[in-house]
């Protein structure tokens, strides 16, 4: 941790810097405009860019969930699925409740075939986040893959009456939507039964 005023670094457990004196934070103040300025490149599709500054957001402020974040969304977006996959997850080690990292580790554990615990990241990302569109585009993308397309249609609905972060965003969900009903139109209802997966103990 480091101080906003100073940029002295701190123990993680102090709530003041025995520097200055100041309040401390998780990201230092003039780290911020670096997080910002990441996710303003990730939106323009300047992904070089973008990894570059939230990989140093990362390293400035290691226990922010918010640069943790960015930075798996931009290697999403390049292709590299192993680093987005470490991203998440340490996204979620800082922040458990952080339902857009869930989502997006969901969309990605069903690429590996993963299904039952893919299901488990998007039950926690609807729980974490039931008005955010990421969610339910993920949610929705989630039950296309698997055939389920009443349910597809159902999140992408939901998605498309929320603000999108992008007009590219939205699109993808009207696409996916359009695409989703006419297979619902050809195809019998039916549940999204998944299987049960033993985990180990945590003791």
């Amino acid at each position: 941790m480091f101080c906003p005023e100073c940029g002295r670094q701190c123990e993680k457990s102090a709530q003041f810097c025995q520097r200055c004196g100041a309040r401390l934070e998780e990201m230092p103040r003039w780290a911020v405009p670096m997080l910002e300025q990441g996710y303003t490149a990730l939106q323009q599709g300047d992904l070089e860019r973008a990894l570059a500054l939230l990989a140093e957001a990362c390293s400035v402020a290691p226990d922010d969930p918010r640069a943790h974040l960015g930075l798996a969304i931009a290697h999403l977006h390049r292709g590299d699925l192993n680093q987005a996959e470490a991203a998440l997850r340490r996204t979620l080690d800082l922040d458990p409740a952080q339902a857009v990292a869930h989502a997006y580790l969901g969309a990605l554990l069903v690429r590996h075939y993963q299904v039952a615990d893919a299901r488990v990241e998007m039950d926690l990302a609807l729980k974490h986040g039931p008005g955010e569109f990421i969610v339910r585009l993920k949610r929705g993308e989630f039950f296309y893959r698997l055939g389920f397309f009443p349910d597809a249609v159902a999140e992408l609905r939901t998605a498309l009456a929320l603000p999108a972060p992008s007009p590219e965003s939205r699109l993808v969900a009207q696409e996916l939507l359009m695409q989703a009903r006419d297979r619902a139109k050809g195809s019998f209802t039916r549940q999204a039964v998944f299987p049960f997966r033993l985990r180990k103990s945590a003791a």
